[in-house]
């Protein structure tokens, strides 16, 4: 059995940002049953009429929270992309 819940949704001129949680339960991992389990995704659309761009991250886990080595690298590379916000006009 598994739920999904959205932890955060936003959307700022052309892009929209989610974050899911997956909660799944009596998971298979490495061989053994794991009573629970966690999925935490994280998607950025990003469109500009014509085209979109999607980045999307995927994270299992046994904590719930984003916390630890993996999601500070995942925080810093999304404070290091510079994506432009509002209208954007396509290129010809």
């Amino acid at each position: 059995m598994c739920s999904t819940e959205i932890v955060q949704l936003q959307k700022i001129g052309n892009v929209l940002y989610i974050q899911l949680l997956t909660t799944v339960h009596n998971a298979h991992v490495d061989g053994k049953v794991a009573s629970v389990s966690f999925v935490r995704e994280e998607a950025m659309f990003i469109s500009d009429g014509e085209n979109i761009a999607i980045i999307h991250i995927v994270v299992p886990s046994s904590d719930p929270s984003p916390r630890g080595p993996v999601y500070t690298r995942i925080q810093e590379w999304f404070s290091g992309l510079a994506i432009p916000v509002g209208d954007v006009a396509p290129t010809r």
